[in-house]
């Protein structure tokens, strides 16, 4: 299952009792919303491109081949100000897809609630 999102996309790759698997791909030049999530947790591996990743008030740059780690609760978001896709895995200790129940969104680029 593959979810259209404003910035890219989200596809399905993998579902358990307790984790999911997520293959994100972010257009040049977009990002996602700045937000948190309640209850779950995420890892981030960078299989292509060059992302910013701004958590907290920090801002990371993250090489391909390497794994972030993003707490619940922690405001972050995964820029693109490249001219390339960036395609990344996330595994998370949520396993519902697409329902996004757990997204509180801070900052939105593209018009969708907060």
């Amino acid at each position: 299952m593959i979810v259209l999102k404003p910035w890219g996309t989200e596809e399905l790759i993998l579902r358990t009792k307790d984790t999911i698997v997520t293959k994100i791909t972010i257009k040049p030049k977009h990002r996602t919303s700045l937000h948190l999530h309640k209850n779950e947790q995420e890892y981030l591996i960078i299989l292509e491109g060059k992302p910013k990743i701004e958590k907290y008030n920090y801002v990371y740059y993250p090489s391909v081949n390497t794994c972030f780690f993003i707490k619940e609760n922690v405001k972050h978001r995964i820029v693109n100000d490249s001219n390339k896709e960036i395609v990344l895995l996330k595994t998370s200790n949520n396993n519902i897809f697409p329902d996004n129940s757990s997204i509180i969104r801070i900052h939105d680029d593209y018009g969708r609630k907060i």
